[in-house]
């Protein structure tokens, strides 16, 4: 009985150890594996994407835009010599034009409407005050000149001038780099297995967070250097002059003897007066002695499509040899001046500022957003070393 006895101690003491071997290795085990999981902050916190901008530096072309009202009143013309009845556009046009000169300057002015010799300095200055009057604006052409742009944002001539000359352009983009960024969130000092896990899961998001950093400032670097490798511009001052001269034409004097847009205003003229003279020279259908329209009501309507004509030809004409932006003062100046602006070395020269603009822009964003990553991440880590602490597990 006494050997049974001792033998029995020894097996339970041989199973008293195993049970405790056992658990103190699960233990163990599961002391490490929870807190891996609990702890991926990779998949938790991720860097916004930037896509990397692509700079444009536009000019648009202007453009001239008929009166509304002056295009009803052509058609108004039209119509009355079907019908014999004078449209209100018509009557609308005589009152303007009757508030602006008397019949008896009407008379006189009209003599030399399609004359081609210099005018007289009095009868150039009243035809001009015709021109400048307020009840004639509403009858005048609209001009759009041109436009400019850098990265989508309009700029005044004066304002590209500025900034095509600025020399804010860099050869070497920098930025600083995801460790120097890094370095406003250290780790956490490990105190107990659980924030060694945070430690652990906080430097591999950190890693991601870098590596996705370093990506994007890679591809907003290329997309500079290739956008101002790309900037370039051929057109000169011979060029330029010709786009003008050949947009605007020449004056001759008639539409036959003229081109480009120069022509088209002189035929607009001739259309509508041989519509006037058509109306003054036909008699009402129910008179034969009454004309459609009086010697005085000719001479304003002619009066008036001149000046449209002329301030339409005036806008067409170059004012000097070689136009500045600051000197350019027509409409054929000013594209002229777009027209180097958007083909030389300002194109050029703007053209690499914008692509700094939007890399810098860039830039921002992208270090922004992984300034917003690791305030995240170091939130998540404060929260969890919190938890930790309060676990009591410390080594």
């Amino acid at each position: 009985m006494k050997f049974l006895t001792e033998s029995n101690k020894f097996w339970a003491s041989c199973l008293l150890l195993g049970t405790i071997l056992y658990n103190c290795t699960t233990q163990d085990a599961e002391r490490v594996s929870p807190y891996a999981k609990k702890f991926d902050y990779v998949s938790k916190v991720k860097l916004a994407e930037i896509e990397p901008s692509t700079p444009s530096v536009e000019i648009t072309e202007g453009n001239m835009q008929r009166s509304i009202q002056l295009v009803a009143v052509t058609t108004g013309l039209q119509e009355m010599i079907k019908t014999g009845q004078m449209p209100s556009t018509v009557k609308q046009a005589l009152a303007a034009m009757n508030s602006i000169v008397t019949e008896a300057e009407a008379a006189e002015l009209v003599k030399y409407v399609d004359r081609n010799r210099e005018l007289p300095t009095s009868i150039k200055a009243k035809l001009q005050s015709i021109a400048n009057h307020p009840s004639m604006k509403q009858y005048l052409p609209a001009i759009s000149l041109p436009k400019y742009f850098i990265n989508g944002k309009e700029l005044t001539a004066e304002q590209f001038t500025t900034y095509a000359s600025s020399t804010s352009t860099v050869s070497n983009a920098a930025s600083p780099s995801a460790a120097q960024l890094a370095q406003s969130y250290p780790s956490p000092q490990v105190q107990n297995d659980c924030k060694a896990a945070v430690n652990t899961a906080y430097n591999s998001a950190t890693l991601s967070l870098t590596n996705s950093y370093n990506a994007q400032i890679n591809a907003i670097t290329t997309k500079y250097n290739t956008s101002t490798a790309a900037a370039s511009g051929t057109f000169d001052i011979a060029t330029c002059q010709g786009v003008a001269s050949t947009k605007f034409g020449t004056d001759g004097g008639t539409a036959n003897a003229s081109t480009g847009l120069i022509k088209d205003a002189y035929t607009a003229y001739d259309a509508a007066v041989s519509a006037i003279n058509t109306l003054y020279n036909t008699s009402y259908p129910t008179s034969s002695t009454s004309t459609m329209i009086n010697l005085e009501e000719r001479n304003a309507l002619i009066l008036m499509y001149n000046t449209v004509k002329n301030s339409e030809i005036a806008q067409y004409k170059k004012s000097s040899a070689t136009p500045t932006v600051a000197t350019a003062s027509t409409w054929h100046d000013k594209e002229y001046v777009a027209c180097l602006a958007g083909n030389t070395s300002d194109r050029r020269t703007a053209y690499r500022n914008a692509a700094k603009q939007t890399y810098d822009s860039d830039i921002a964003s992208v270090q922004s957003n992984y300034n917003s990553a690791m305030t995240s991440l170091t939130n998540l880590r404060n929260a969890d070393l919190t938890s930790c602490h309060n676990q009591g597990k410390v080594n």
